[in-house]
């Protein structure tokens, strides 16, 4: 698996009512055809988050296989990390390297992961 094309992507917050009051990754995960995958973790990693495990498909905000991490309750500056695990808990992906930049129409970062080859 690894990132779709242009990702990430830092939009401003669409998933909730908290607007600048929060701050979040989200995304979803599609197989080699582009079909959506639930049930796959992904692990969130950084400040104020310390390590967290989400499930693909947890989250239709974000459509099928969507999933969503808060990190923070205001906008931060920080970096975090995200990958995708196998469900036997092996990383499937590269390490993705989440920057904030401190800007209100910035603070979701959407990462899509899309499997590249054949399992």
């Amino acid at each position: 698996y690894d990132l779709r094309d242009g990702q990430p992507i830092y939009t401003q917050n669409f998933a909730n009512t908290a607007g600048c009051a929060w701050q979040g990754i989200g995304g979803q995960v599609f197989d080699i055809n582009g079909m959506a995958v639930t049930g796959m973790q992904v692990r969130i990693t950084g400040p104020n988050v310390g390590e967290r495990f989400v499930t693909s498909g947890s989250n239709s905000l974000y459509g099928a296989g969507g999933w969503e991490q808060p990190v923070d309750n205001k906008i931060n500056g920080n970096t975090y990390y995200v990958e995708l695990l196998s469900a036997g808990g092996t990383p499937i992906s590269p390490q993705i390297q989440i920057a904030f930049v401190m800007d209100c129409t910035k603070n979701l970062a959407l990462v899509n992961f899309v499997q590249v080859r054949a399992q």
